[in-house]
């Protein structure tokens, strides 16, 4: 089977994974490749310096507890840019972290596990998260352009709602 080249351009997510520990940024690259090879992940061990370079990502990851800055403070300072998917992901978190991180603006919360069977979970909110926010850019896109038509037309423009038949 031959993978159409247009079909990979919407298949696949950029991850921007932020995270002070380069061996948790190797593996968690190495293993989410490996259970979905659409997800590209940059890493990044220096979150003022990742903050400079946020790119086009479809989604950042990044880490709670790290020495220059700490994941909400990261978070309230890309949401000030930006409106891409945030997860945090930590292992020092907890019920006022995540409240916290759900204030800041976090899209998903995921604890770091021993066990490595939380890969897939953090494999399938990284895939949630940007399958929503696409489908909500495209949906933003679509009502501007709706409102362009209708502001732009020269006819006039009726609107009829139809009752809503009622299945039992």
């Amino acid at each position: 089977m031959t993978l159409n080249p247009e079909d990979n351009r919407s298949n696949q997510i950029n991850v921007l994974h932020i995270d002070d520990e380069k061996q948790t940024l190797y593996f968690t690259r190495e293993i989410l490749n490996e259970i979905n090879p659409w997800i590209k992940i940059k890493s990044a061990s220096n979150p003022k310096k990742a903050l400079s370079s946020l790119g086009d990502y479809d989604c950042i990851v990044t880490d709670y507890k790290m020495p220059e800055v700490d994941g909400i403070t990261l978070i309230e300072e890309i949401r000030a840019v930006s409106d891409v998917p945030i997860i945090l992901y930590t292992g020092q978190g907890s019920e006022e972290v995540a409240e916290r991180a759900f204030t800041a603006g976090v899209n998903h919360y995921i604890r770091k596990e021993m066990d490595s069977a939380h890969y897939k979970l953090l494999e399938q909110s990284i895939k949630t998260v940007v399958e929503k926010h696409r489908v909500e850019r495209q949906l933003r896109n679509s009502e501007r352009e709706l409102s362009r038509m209708v502001q732009n037309s020269p006819d006039a423009i009726y609107r009829i709602e139809l009752p809503r038949s009622h299945s039992v």
